[in-house]
């Protein structure tokens, strides 16, 4: 006996193994929702609490720092794009090449919001925290600048792939199709078998 005959078939699942695909598909869902909410919802308080910290510091009668509130906005505004970021991803259903794509997007904002924020802090104050020592913040920099180049190369990679993996779909499906005119081994097997 051959050791192929004595495999087990695979069988289709059946009706409870179906159901629980189902049930799971569902949660699933309901999770993707949940956090699409929370996500919306950090957004918004963001942006709101962005307005009204320079809506006061505008309109109010108190003496501000406009660059620290400048700084923060910026700050929060990144989070914002972040968390929609976030949001477009998680919600997104598409190949695992895009879902990276958008990944690595988020993770470019998210070096860069980072690297913005450390220049900032570079001799000055903000949110009450100690200023960054000269050596200290360029050390910070090169490694944010460096995590920004990775990720950059790894967006590119991807896209080198997915292109890649694009042109070669296009050349298969080239081949497959008949030009008008060439018989092809195929057209000769039809052309052979109708004799």
């Amino acid at each position: 006996m051959n050791d192929v005959e004595n495999e087990p078939l695979h069988q289709p699942p059946g009706k409870l193994e179906h159901r629980l695909f189902e049930v799971l598909e569902r949660a699933e869902s309901f999770l993707l929702l949940f956090v699409a909410l929370v996500l919306i919802a950090l957004a918004a308080v963001t942006l709101v609490n962005t307005v009204v910290s320079f809506s006061s510091a505008y309109f109010g009668h108190e003496a501000h720092d406009f660059l620290g509130l400048v700084n923060g906005g910026i700050d929060e505004l990144f989070q914002v794009i972040i968390l929609a970021e976030l949001l477009h991803t998680t919600l997104s259903r598409g190949s695992v090449s895009t879902q990276l794509q958008e990944f690595l997007v988020v993770g470019i904002t998210v070096v860069v919001r980072h690297g913005l924020e450390l220049a900032s802090q570079g001799g000055v104050t903000v949110k009450g925290t100690k200023p960054l020592e000269a050596t200290q913040l360029v050390i910070d920099l090169v490694i944010n600048a460096s995590a920004a180049l990775i990720l950059i190369g790894g967006l590119w990679l991807v896209q080198q792939f997915v292109r890649s993996d694009l042109r070669a779909h296009a050349e298969i499906a080239a081949r497959r199709v008949p030009t008008s005119g060439s018989h092809g081994p195929d057209a000769d097997a039809r052309s052979g078998a109708s004799h």
